[in-house]
């Protein structure tokens, strides 16, 4: 028969084995979690450079745009100005925009 002193070093001995496992298991599910966040964080950093991009390319392109329509706009001006129905120049910027710009007006 095991003694009372034997058998609580026994459960002590597997306290200790099953508190190292836990401890084991926790580390593990740590630097899986640590992989994903990392992950995560780059895919976001992605997302917000592209955006940014956007955003970015947005700005600059909404001048560029006034000036091609000002440009499509003198040219339909001057494309029409041989025409006798076009009576006014504001007639002229209801006409659509080349297809290089792909916008109507």
């Amino acid at each position: 028969m095991i003694t009372v002193a034997a058998q609580t070093q026994l459960m002590w001995t597997v306290a200790l084995g099953v508190g190292v496992v836990v401890f084991i298991v926790v580390i593990i599910l740590l630097n899986l979690l640590l992989g994903v966040v990392r992950t995560l964080d780059e895919r976001v950093d992605l997302v917000w450079s592209s955006a940014v991009g956007v955003f970015v390319h947005t700005l600059t392109a909404a001048p560029q745009l006034r000036v091609a329509e000002r440009h499509a706009a003198s040219l339909s001006g001057l494309v029409g100005a041989g025409r006798t129905t076009q009576s006014h120049p504001a007639e002229a910027q209801t006409q659509t925009i080349p297809a290089t710009s792909g916008r109507q007006r």
